[in-house]
């Protein structure tokens, strides 16, 4: 007759580096960050925004010719990051023009965009020019 262990030990496995640990700790996605709503909301409210107020608000058809493609946080709401890029209509490409004519315009874009998503505080922007292509050429 085999003896009949006594006590718990017999179920026990070997002890590892993940005994004691909290199951909601050890399981919780690493990395991976909520994605804000709110934040997302924003951006998208000031890229509608932007759209309309490069297109129609300034008699400079460099300004008129550009595109936002994105509007991203960075790192947070206070700032957010622009992208565009010259339209297909666009009368200048080179990326230095268009940031000479965008820090021209940049106050009254702000005022603009704070007044267009009724913000108490004017959010700090920062335009990226991008050039996209779309591999016809």
């Amino acid at each position: 007759m085999t003896p009949v262990p006594n006590g718990d030990d017999a179920y026990r496995a070997e002890p590892s580096d993940e005994d004691g640990l909290d199951p909601r700790e050890y399981f919780r996605k690493r990395g991976v960050k909520p994605v804000n709503r709110k934040a997302l909301q924003l951006c998208s409210q000031v890229r509608d925004a932007l759209s309309w107020i490069l297109s129609s608000e300034f008699d400079d058809e460099v300004i008129q010719g550009l595109d936002v493609v994105q509007v991203l946080p960075a790192p947070s709401t206070a700032h957010l990051l622009v992208w565009v890029t010259p339209s297909l209509s666009a009368p200048v490409t080179n990326h230095n023009v268009l940031m000479q004519h965008l820090h021209a315009v940049m106050p009254r874009i702000r005022v603009l965009v704070a007044a267009s998503i009724h913000r108490r505080k004017a959010t700090e922007l920062t335009f990226l020019v991008v050039a996209i292509h779309d591999g016809s050429q």
